[in-house]
């Protein structure tokens, strides 16, 4: 993970607060900030945002109200080239009980309620309900960890090795916090493997209870498989383990704050970032038809 707001920090030691003499302007719902060149930084050969500074130049003519902003780079008119990721990037966490450690990042951003910045690749539009929905479900998942028993091993089998989503043998129902894009259905002591389309992602339960939306009781059992062999077109044998939010507290302890007092509400800012403000209007309707679906 990029620590941004070090990094904004030395690009301003370096050089120091360097004036702007680009443009920030609303259009409806949608923040377009117009690069002056300064936005722009070189790093290891590769251009990248100062993602810090765009948020700082956003909040120029807006009050710090917001917990996420997500920006998009219009690449066509000026902006680096985006590469095939998008991305959350943390910024502050204070809640217990979901993997994470505490830390606190606001002051590089000059923010009291910032919580993490995100990133949303246009070749990602397409898939704009499963890429959009995993990058905001970053903010509490998935790094939480499961014991067998109250003093069982720290079991991390049902992630991905390289942290952060579930893994394949997780059945985690049409969770976008995976890679894969299908979902296991139990057939007959079987297992039927289930393609998914983009929309049809939804959060699954041991998401929502991480996310503070649903209690310890309301999660029931989710299934860990292994030994997974196919049996015949989308039909596979396996070794089922089940799991519940009690294995998850035995590893991480409980969620606080849980789900009686937990933030319900997130108010998430939408940015563009373009080189060439009159001729944007077209990737911003873009967003903002996205924002609105």
């Amino acid at each position: 993970f990029i620590d941004w707001g070090r990094l904004h920090e030395q690009w301003v030691e370096a050089e120091g607060e360097v004036p702007f003499h680009g443009l920030v302007q609303e259009f409806g719902d949608v923040c377009v900030i117009q690069d002056d060149g300064t936005l722009i930084k070189t790093v290891g050969g590769t251009q990248v945002v100062d993602w810090v500074r765009a948020y700082k130049l956003f909040r120029t003519i807006q009050p710090d109200i917001y917990d996420f902003v997500t920006f998009f780079t219009d690449t066509a008119h000026g902006m680096p080239p985006q590469g095939g990721s998008s991305w959350y990037s943390f910024v502050h966490n204070d809640t217990q009980g979901i993997g994470l450690g505490t830390f606190n990042n606001r002051p590089a951003f000059g923010s009291s309620v910032l919580q993490g910045i995100m990133f949303l690749n246009q070749g990602h539009f397409p898939l704009w309900r499963y890429v959009m929905l995993q990058e905001q479900g970053h903010r509490w998942g998935a790094f939480a960890r499961y014991r067998d028993s109250a003093s069982g091993p720290l079991m991390n089998d049902h992630m991905l090795g390289g942290w952060a989503h579930w893994a394949y043998e997780f059945d985690d129902d049409r969770s976008p916090m995976d890679y894969d894009t299908f979902d296991w259905l139990a057939q007959n002591g079987d297992f039927r493997r289930v393609n998914l389309a983009s929309a049809e992602r939804v959060y699954c339960n041991l998401d929502l209870y991480l996310m503070g939306l649903l209690g310890r009781e309301e999660v029931g059992d989710f299934s860990l498989l292994s030994s997974i062999t196919l049996v015949s077109g989308n039909v596979y044998t396996a070794t089922c383990k089940r799991l519940n939010a009690q294995n998850v507290i035995w590893a991480e302890g409980e969620r606080v704050p849980n789900v009686s007092t937990s933030q319900k509400v997130f108010k998430n800012a939408f940015i563009v970032l373009t080189g060439d403000l009159t001729r944007v209007h077209d990737l911003v309707d873009r967003v903002d038809g996205l924002r609105l679906s």
